[in-house]
């Protein structure tokens, strides 16, 4: 039975907020690494949710961890929002 539209277009938004952060991540590392601070590591690479409800919060849990030599600091994340329609 193929997706419903409207399903496919959730799961897309999901993943591709899902790879921003991971990238935002990936990319802060590089240039800390570069620097001789923190290195943030991450558990994981990607996170699959699954099928959603346009609408319906969900939740991913990373193992963050610093494996560099600096003092590692974490802000409080963006949240990404899903547009309905787009």
């Amino acid at each position: 039975m193929p997706e419903r539209p409207k399903n496919m277009l959730v799961r897309v938004a999901t993943i591709a907020a899902l790879v921003l952060v991971v990238g935002v991540a990936l990319v802060y590392v590089s240039w800390s690494s570069r620097r001789g601070g923190a290195r943030l590591q991450v558990d994981r690479e990607k996170i699959d949710l699954g099928d959603r409800v346009f609408g319906e919060p969900v939740r991913a849990a990373f193992i963050v961890t610093n494996v560099g030599t600096g003092t590692l600091t974490l802000k409080a994340p963006r949240i990404a929002d899903a547009l309905k329609g787009c």
